[in-house]
């Protein structure tokens, strides 16, 4: 049929005047074919005095995009830099909603569980790395207004940058809840 002229044609354009290959002719016969049937079937259709026929189709489209793959196996805690990812074309049925597509929300990121080589990157495995652990020494600091104070203490929780955490103070055994401004350090009030 006329489809399949057409389907050579543009194939032997893309290949710069070359002949197409067996795939191609195969390919150009199949699609010929299928579009014989559908023609066959219109001028059924179309017959004067013919009963009304419907079909009911169901039909499936896929989305591709390209997506954020872990390049290795990382383990939970590890930070994440861009050469431990690479885009990936999938299809987005296969997306789950909570995939982080944007670099920006991943690179720079610890996770917070293990991701598997070729891996998306689920918001519930990206978290803010620790700079304080759990356990660790840090130095209270208290602000406020111009009047500035620091005495040691000890990290209750883990924290990134910016979260708050507990710390014991090591003088008084106090426990505060202050912010993590550097690693180590743990701003109190102001």
């Amino acid at each position: 049929s006329y489809e399949g002229l057409a389907w050579l044609t543009g194939t032997a354009v893309m290949l710069g005047g070359a002949w197409p290959g067996e795939a191609s002719l195969v390919l150009a016969l199949l699609y010929s074919l299928g579009a014989h049937g559908i023609m066959t079937l219109n001028d059924f259709k179309s017959i004067a005095g013919s009963d009304e026929v419907r079909f009911q189709l169901r039909a499936v489209a896929d989305e591709w995009r390209m997506v954020p793959v872990a390049t290795r196996p990382i383990s939970k805690g590890q930070v994440v830099s861009a050469g431990d990812i690479q885009f990936q074309k999938v299809n987005g049925t296969a997306v789950a909603r909570d995939i982080l597509e944007n670099l920006g929300d991943i690179v720079g990121r610890s996770v917070t569980k293990d991701v598997g080589q070729g891996e998306m990157f689920r918001a519930g495995s990206i978290g803010i790395p620790s700079v304080v652990a759990s356990g660790s020494r840090v130095i209270l600091l208290f602000r406020q207004n111009r009047l500035e104070a620091s005495a040691s203490g000890v990290a209750l929780d883990a924290g990134g940058l910016g979260q708050e955490v507990r710390v014991r103070n090591s003088q008084s055994n106090k426990v505060v809840t202050g912010r993590v401004v550097e690693p180590g350090t743990v701003l109190v009030g102001g």
